[in-house]
């Protein structure tokens, strides 16, 4: 008998129902969970931060570095658009240094806060590879270039991997 809470690996991940609900497989270099319905990576943060996280025109932390991260990818959607030209930045601050004075951006270009409502709009990650490597105590900042007026129902979803 096959057993059934070994770590496997796999080119392609099986339907994650019946036999497989309580499989961990490693695939594309990376640790999969089935959770009865679908695969799940292990290990990944997933910061998922609604409108009232996304600040108007200043930074804010959204997360400090426990370990070194890899950022995966910067989403974000909204209800209603802002009525400014405001855009939306991710930048990595340094531990023990001012955000306002020292930032890298973890993303090639920020991403505009107009377009079509509820629509995902990817950010393209930094074409520098060490961009968007965080230290331990590294933070991640969110930030928007200018005041976000009329904004509604935003979110940005901010993916990280452990490395």
């Amino acid at each position: 008998m096959a057993d059934a809470s070994s770590i496997r690996a796999a080119a392609v991940l099986p339907g994650a129902t019946g036999r497989m609900a309580s499989s961990i497989r490693y695939s594309n270099n990376e640790a999969w969970l089935a959770t009865g319905t679908q695969w799940s990576p292990l290990g990944r943060v997933v910061l998922s931060l609604p409108g009232v996280a996304i600040p108007s025109n200043a930074g804010a932390c959204v997360f400090i570095a426990d370990r070194p991260y890899q950022l995966v990818s910067v989403t974000r959607a909204f209800a209603v658009q802002s009525t400014g030209a405001a855009t939306l930045n991710v930048v990595k601050v340094a531990d023990g240094v001012d955000s306002g004075v020292t930032s890298t951006a973890m993303i090639a270009a920020p991403v505009s806060m107009q377009g079509t409502a509820h629509t995902l709009a990817a950010a393209s990650l930094s074409a520098t590879a060490a961009n968007s490597v965080m230290a331990t105590g590294d933070r991640l900042f969110i930030s928007t270039s200018a005041a976000v007026t009329g904004l509604a129902g935003a979110n940005v979803t901010v993916v990280l991997h452990p490395v």
